[in-house]
């Protein structure tokens, strides 16, 4: 099957773990990032056309960079 991406991916090598800001629990992890998007890695099904709040808590060795992101999808 051939890749139809346009924005490459970049593998994540850091374990990012992804909250659900409105369940406030962990909804899953980040698997790899591109300019386009995330891939998100969960553990059980989200539900199809859902939307989320989710926030990832960013490692403190990223200098210069806020302790956390959040994101709508």
């Amino acid at each position: 099957m051939e890749n139809q991406r346009s924005a490459s991916r970049r593998r994540v090598f850091y374990y990012l773990e992804a909250w659900d800001i409105e369940g406030q629990k962990p909804i899953g992890r980040i698997g790899d990032v591109s300019e386009n998007g995330i891939m998100l890695l969960t553990s059980s099904p989200l539900e199809l056309n859902g939307s989320y709040h989710i926030q990832v808590k960013l490692p403190a060795t990223m200098a210069n960079m806020p302790d956390s992101i959040d994101i709508h999808i």
